[in-house]
Parts: C-alpha cells; sequence; structure tokens
C-alpha cells in the first residue's frame, strides 16, 4: 500500500506574514493466515459409538507433506510540507511533515502425520516453511523560509516512523492421534526403506527505513530565528 501526503503554502503582506502549512500520511497493512497440510486420522461419534477412521497412505515413490507460506506486505508512507512568509515588519512560517507505516503478519503453518498409517518405496518427508516478508518505508519532510524588513522566524519539524512485526508458528510433527475426550489414542506407523526428514523452518525477513528532514530560513534586519527538528523510528520485531 502506499500513502503519501502533500501540503505547500506562503503568505505575504505589507504589515505582518504568517504561513502555516502541515502535512501527514500513514499506511497500515495486516495479513492472518492458517495454513495446513495432513495425513490424519479422524474420531467422531455416530448413533452413541465412538468411529476411529483410520487414515492410509501407499505410494512407490517418495512422499511428501509440505505447507509454506508466503505472506507479502510492501508498504510506504510519505508527508511533506514546505511553507513561507514574508513581510515589511513581522512574517513566520511554520511547517510539519509526518509519516508512519505499520505492517503486521501473523501466521500459523502446519504440517502434521497423525495417527496414520504410511509407507512409501522412497523417503518420507514432513516439511513446513514460512517465508513472509514486510517491505515498508517512511519518510517525512518540512522547510519553512521567513524574511522581513524587521523580525523574521521559521520553524520546521518532520518525523517518520515504520514498525513492522512478523509472528509464526511454523510446526511439522509426526506424532500419534490422541483424543482425551473419547479416551483414543491411534498410533502413527511408518514403513519407509529410505530417509524420514521432519524440517520447521522461519525464514520471514523484514526490510525496513525510515527518514526525516528538516529545512528552514529566516531572515531579517534586526531579527531572524530559525528552528529545525527532526525524528525518524524504525522498529521490526520477527518472534
Amino acid at each position: 500500500s502506499t500513502s503519501v501526503g502533500l501540503s505547500g503554502g506562503g503568505a505575504g503582506a505589507g504589515g505582518s506574514g504568517l504561513s502555516l502549512t502541515g502535512a501527514a500520511s500513514g499506511s497500515g497493512n495486516d495479513i492472518t493466515s492458517t495454513i495446513e497440510a495432513s495425513v490424519k486420522s479422524v474420531v467422531f461419534e455416530e448413533e452413541g459409538q465412538i468411529i476411529e477412521a483410520m487414515t492410509s497412505v501407499s505410494a512407490d515413490g517418495s512422499v511428501s507433506v509440505v505447507t509454506e507460506d508466503r505472506s507479502d506486505i510492501k508498504a510506504f508512507a510519505g508527508g511533506v510540507s514546505g511553507g513561507g512568509s514574508g513581510g515589511a515588519s513581522t512574517s513566520g512560517a511554520a511547517a510539519v511533515g509526518a509519516s508512519a507505516a505499520a505492517s503486521v503478519v501473523i501466521s500459523d503453518v502446519d504440517a502434521t502425520i497423525a495417527g496414520a498409517n504410511v509407507s512409501a518405496g522412497g523417503d518420507l518427508t514432513v516439511t513446513a516453511k514460512s517465508l513472509a516478508r514486510v517491505i515498508s518505508a517512511a519518510i517525512a519532510g518540512a522547510g519553512a523560509g521567513s524574511g522581513s524588513g524587521a523580525s523574521a522566524m521559521a520553524l520546521a519539524g518532520a518525523g517518520a516512523a515504520s514498525i513492522n512485526v512478523i509472528t509464526n508458528n511454523v510446526d511439522a510433527t509426526i506424532t500419534n492421534l490422541e483424543d482425551k475426550d473419547n479416551n483414543v489414542n491411534m498410533l502413527t506407523t511408518i514403513a519407509v526403506p529410505e530417509d524420514v526428514v521432519v524440517l520447521a523452518r522461519d525464514d520471514s525477513s523484514i526490510i525496513a527505513n525510515a527518514g526525516a528532514a528538516a529545512v528552514s530560513g529566516a531572515g531579517g534586519s534586526s531579527v531572524g530565528v530559525s528552528g529545525q527538528a527532526g525524528a525518524s523510528l524504525a522498529t521490526n520485531v520477527i518472534t
């Protein structure tokens, strides 16, 4: 997503001049997902009886149970503001620019074999992966200028923040199927001549930038004052 704010202003007078400008933008994005690949048996009740429905898989070659999360967010927020003023006696100008970008990815990624019979002529692979990615940028700028025959003041401030969070639960398992409510424990049996590989991997990534710039200038025959402030923050969390 993209969000951009722009503003500009100017003032001029034979006596006093004043200009105030401000611009702000924000970008917010979130993804919540549950992804599962499984070979499972089932326990259920039918006409007062507990039914154990065993799942069986047989293959001449290899067997793979694979799940993968590729959640992706690209976010940009920018705010730019500029102002100027002039007056014969007194003038003042102020400009403020702000931007913020926030992105959240929450994923449950699960690959499992539970309470099933699996036989294969090759390898058995159970794999769960997360490749979630966030690319985020927040940029803010502000500029102010003021000129007067007597007193002049110019102030400019800019702030930018980029906050990004990825929270993943990534599980790959081979386990028995236990149903405590019905007092059932269905065993998993594996028969393969080659390797058994169980892999859970989190390769999530965040690329984030935040930048702020402020410029101001003031000129007066007696008094000239200018001030600038710029701040930026980038916070990234992967759990």
